[in-house]
């Protein structure tokens, strides 16, 4: 792949985050719980734009990241984090927790399956 052409996967990326960006900016009122935030923006992205699923999902949570993190002293630290550990940061108390990944599918992603389906 040619340093044009890595050029313009970046800035097709890029454009794909400031599309998802502006889909939350406008929408995130209309939504009760953040996933759903989420899920439309994605389905946004893949209807409006004809992206993949694994592509839209990815630029979707940088672009809700940065939508959020303006909101929060709160953040992951993406560079320190690991496929199986989180890293949070907490800039006011100057503390870092190191979350395994597990424990948040456990609280969170499973937890809420289990509501669902009931």
């Amino acid at each position: 792949m040619s340093v044009t052409d890595l050029n313009a996967t970046k800035d097709f990326i890029d454009s794909l985050e400031e599309a998802a960006f502006g889909y939350m900016t406008r929408h995130q009122a209309e939504h009760l719980r953040e996933q759903d935030l989420f899920d439309r923006a994605v389905e946004h992205l893949q209807i409006s734009m004809q992206t993949k699923l694994a592509t839209a999902e990815k630029v979707v949570a940088r672009a809700y990241g940065r939508l959020r993190s303006a909101e929060t002293h709160r953040y992951l630290d993406v560079k320190n984090s690991t496929s199986q550990m989180a890293i949070l940061v907490d800039d006011r108390t100057g503390k870092n927790y190191a979350v395994p990944i597990s424990l948040i599918f456990n609280s969170l992603v499973n937890d809420n399956r289990r509501q669902q389906s009931h």
